[in-house]
């Protein structure tokens, strides 16, 4: 049996079903399995009884489904207070009033929660619309009543209650947006901006200013920040610190501006700080040390491991600052994992050029070893923070101005310990500068000329052997 083949028309008669119901099936693929014998169309009596089998059960588990299906039974009748507290029902209703056009009343059996809406069509158009006058609970038939009644009040006078509720709706938000203080909204960019697209060590730096930003703008109302204010706010900062410093604080502020747009709390194109008139800082002139000044404050810094009011850590990284002439960076944030001291290189996983292969001359090898049995075992770095923690030294400015003030020297960046590294090899001891040039880490030559200094004894040696050497003396 479950071999024997039949024709469409067999299997017509067979099902009950219709030929046009079973030629559909086909051009569907919805119907039982068919074979093409040549032109003719035969169905196998095992694939047909699977085919029935699977409707069946299909069938019934639509049945199911139909049960947990939620049914609303929808009538009209003149609604009333006694009655609506009595009301019991299995299913859900929607009853209509018969007193007043469109007004609907919703109970859910579930929970036995009755709500009341109002449907209508807006005047001149052909939106319908279901507005929620409120609760049982909340308002007794009356008061619905004469809300309802309000409402279509204003339909036939051409107004749209719901486009009303809605409009008001937005200028309350509005209302809202504006009485929200910086502080609060500096506190909801930081969570959602800086802690999920910038870097660790960016957030922490974010943190810092926007603690400042806080303290001097917090009280304001977002709506009351404007372009006279912000340039207060950059004039002070560039007091205080720098014109680059305030410059990167208005950028935060710009950024955190930015964001505000994105989420309502400040109209779009409205940011003003590119408006503000920027200042630039004064170049202070490269001063590279000299061999005399570099032991005066090497001396200074021995002291400052006795005799200043800072973490001996920092006096450390100063000193191995100017025995490898690396940038800042690439020391504060040396990993233990970075040190090969055995043969006398540092991996800078933090420099300009990718990792870089730094060589380390012995007296900087023997700083690095005090420092790796100066740092804690749970730190990743050489040198952590001198307080508990995972970061690293953030700020060697306080010891670096110490240090210079107890070697009575004049005040210079910690980026000129580089400049004096190149300037002692290639004008001092006369290396050359290709050699300086892969020592320091240069990747262009080109970079590390400027970086070299020649002194002014040397260049009058310069001046006096090439004119010597004109006048044939």
């Amino acid at each position: 049996m479950d071999d024997k083949f039949i024709s469409p028309q067999q299997l017509s008669e067979y099902l009950g079903m219709p030929y046009s119901a079973l030629t559909q099936h086909r051009k569907k693929g919805t119907g039982p399995k068919y074979f093409k014998i040549g032109h003719l169309i035969r169905y196998r009596m095992s694939d047909i009884e699977n085919w029935v089998q699977e409707r069946k059960e299909a069938h019934i588990e639509y049945k199911k489904s139909q049960k947990t299906t939620t049914h609303w039974k929808c009538y009209k009748r003149t609604l009333d207070e006694s009655w609506i507290k009595s009301l019991k029902s299995d299913v859900n209703l929607c009853i209509t009033d018969a007193y007043i056009p469109g007004l609907q009343m919703r109970f859910y059996h579930d929970s036995g929660h009755i709500s009341f809406y109002l449907a209508y069509t807006a005047k001149n158009t052909r939106i319908q619309r279901n507005l929620f006058l409120g609760k049982h609970c909340d308002f007794k038939l009356e008061e619905i009543r004469r809300r309802a009644m309000n409402f279509r009040q204003q339909v036939s006078d051409g107004k749209d209650p719901f486009m009303d509720i809605i409009i008001e709706r937005e200028k309350q938000a509005e209302e809202y947006r504006k009485r929200i203080k910086i502080s609060k909204l500096l506190d909801l960019y930081f969570q959602k901006h800086c802690m999920v697209y910038k870097k660790p060590n960016t957030q922490r730096s974010d943190s810092f200013i926007i603690k400042y930003i806080k303290s001097i703008l917090g009280n304001l109302y977002i709506t009351e920040l404007d372009l006279p204010k912000l340039i207060d706010f950059y004039q002070r900062k560039a007091a205080q610190t720098s014109f680059s410093t305030a410059n990167h604080y208005i950028a935060l502020i710009s950024n955190f501006w930015n964001w505000c747009e994105t989420y309502n709390y400040l109209p779009l194109n409205s940011n003003p700080c590119r408006k503000i008139p920027k200042g630039k800082n004064k170049k202070t002139p490269v001063k590279p040390l000299t061999l005399d000044e570099y032991k005066r404050l090497l001396q200074a810094i021995e002291d400052g491991f006795i005799y200043s009011p800072y973490h001996p850590r920092m006096f450390r990284a100063l000193k191995v600052l100017m025995l490898t002439g690396c940038r800042t960076t690439e020391i504060t944030k040396l990993k233990k994992a970075n040190v090969d001291l055995e043969n006398g290189f540092i991996y800078l996983t933090e420099s300009k050029n990718n990792e870089e292969k730094h060589p380390l001359g012995q007296p900087a090898i023997n700083e690095l070893r005090i420092a790796l049995q100066e740092a804690p075992n749970d730190s990743e770095y050489v040198f952590p923070a001198t307080r508990s923690g995972p970061n690293t030294l953030l700020d060697l400015r306080k010891a670096h101005r110490w240090a210079l003030e107890r070697a009575r020297l004049p005040q210079m960046r910690k980026h000129d310990y580089r400049h004096s590294f190149v300037s002692i090899g290639t004008d001092t001891l006369g290396m050359p500068i290709q050699t300086v040039s892969k020592t320091i880490g240069h990747a262009d030559i080109a970079t590390t000329a400027i970086y070299s200094h020649i002194s002014d004894k040397t260049r009058l040696e310069t001046a006096n052997r090439i004119a010597l050497a004109i006048t044939g003396q």
